[in-house]
């Protein structure tokens, strides 16, 4: 009584399917959960996630939100080091340093722009000056070593069919954070 219709509750392999599009069902509740908070509805929400065990967000998540929505930007930084450790710990390929310094950015460009809102003109001026702009060539830096990597990983591969047909080992690449390094010491000149 109640199914929802198109709602599939296992079948041959067991998985619970979602309504929608034969979305996971754990898929399912993660959108219904987000469509909610985004309304407003922070209770139901929660008891969605509490009822489904389903979690929109791990723990590392949830404090940077919580951190930056009440402008207590120094637990966010430090949220945003535990969600770093935290993905790398589990194996996270997609948080890359490119990912590390854009997020680190997005919070200080949050800090900036309701400092100025709150009329708050010299703070402003002193996270632009002492936070937001190192924040930026970090992310600059990142860029410029993944897109290193990357051209040095084609120019491998095309060394790699050269040295196979010649028999010839190739030499170790640079890892991304020594060519992150190279790029914030030299501005790509060390290359």
């Amino acid at each position: 009584a109640g199914a929802i219709v198109g709602a599939s509750h296992g079948g041959a392999s067991g998985a619970r399917r979602g309504p929608v599009a034969n979305l996971p069902a754990d898929e399912y509740v993660r959108l219904l959960t987000q469509s909610l908070q985004s309304m407003g509805y922070d209770k139901a929400a929660e008891a969605l996630q509490a009822e489904s065990g389903v979690a929109v967000e791990g723990a590392e998540v949830t404090c940077l939100r919580g951190a930056v929505l009440g402008g207590e930007w120094e637990v966010a930084r430090e949220a945003l080091v535990r969600l770093e450790v935290a993905c790398k710990g589990a194996g996270v390929e997609d948080f890359t340093p490119l990912n590390a310094a854009s997020a680190a950015y997005a919070v200080l460009v949050q800090k900036f722009l309701e400092l100025l809102h709150g009329d708050r003109t010299r703070e402003a001026l002193a996270c632009l000056q002492k936070e937001l702009t190192p924040a930026a060539a970090c992310v600059v830096a990142a860029v410029r070593a993944e897109e290193a990597t990357e051209e040095a990983l084609v120019a491998q591969r095309g060394a790699a069919r050269n040295a196979a047909a010649a028999g010839a080992r190739l030499p170790q690449l640079p890892s991304l954070p020594q060519l992150a390094l190279c790029f914030a010491t030299a501005g790509g000149a060390g290359l």
